[in-house]
């Protein structure tokens, strides 16, 4: 799917309702409503074994379409990614993908792992201490699933990677299930959509962008 403007791309994670409805869905819908003239491509990647030998080659497999996709436009999307997302985007990025801003919201990639300085004009890593779904993952065995979106962004310097802690911005919360109040809290996706949005507007001139947002930001 291509479009000669710069579009919105989201990167679900696995939880995935029957008919492949995610959880990053209600922010893309939500910024459709926002702003109905924004491209937006809902990635909405296919995974096999959550708890198997085949996730990782699913992460390769996915990331591939990606870096397909990205070929003609480096440098150009701005790159959306929740939880498991988060690595597919990552080993895109490591197999060549570029993008102009990426967004990582909970993710579930290990918070060591490298975000390279060329991999996107700036990277924000949205993540939130309170989130036990990402703690818990953190422990199964033989498994890339790491604390990105609970600890925050502990890996080599990146001046154009920025942090925001989602539980100091997040206006209602839920005890239960944290990982998800991105979404599933309309107060919260309503704030992440304008957010977006501010991201696409300001996209060539981000330093308008980060100057705007520099209370949230933290590096």
């Amino acid at each position: 799917m291509q479009h000669s403007l710069p579009k919105i791309i989201g990167i679900n994670g696995l939880h995935m309702k029957p008919f492949g409805f995610s959880n990053i869905d209600r922010l893309l819908q939500q910024i459709r409503r926002d702003d109905p003239n924004l491209p937006i491509w809902d990635y909405k990647y296919q995974y096999t074994g959550v708890i198997s030998r085949y996730f990782e080659l699913s992460i390769k497999t996915n990331a591939k379409r990606l870096v397909e996709d990205n070929k003609e436009r480096l440098g150009v999307d701005i790159a959306v990614a929740h939880s498991a997302g988060t690595l597919i985007l990552n080993k895109a990025c490591q197999m060549g993908a570029r993008y102009r801003v990426i967004v990582l919201m909970g993710g579930s990639l290990n918070e060591n792992t490298p975000w390279e300085e060329d991999w996107a004009e700036l990277i924000i890593n949205i993540y939130n201490p309170t989130d036990w779904v990402l703690y818990v993952s953190s422990l199964i065995p033989w498994h890339p699933f790491g604390k990105l979106g609970y600890t925050g962004y502990t890996g080599p310097h990146n001046p154009n990677l920025f942090q925001i802690n989602a539980d100091e911005v997040h206006q209602k919360k839920s005890w239960f299930h944290p990982h998800y109040d991105y979404f599933r809290i309309k107060e919260n996706v309503e704030l992440w959509s304008k957010f977006v949005i501010d991201i696409y507007r300001c996209q060539l001139r981000l330093d308008k962008f980060l100057e705007k947002y520099k209370k949230l930001l933290d590096k």
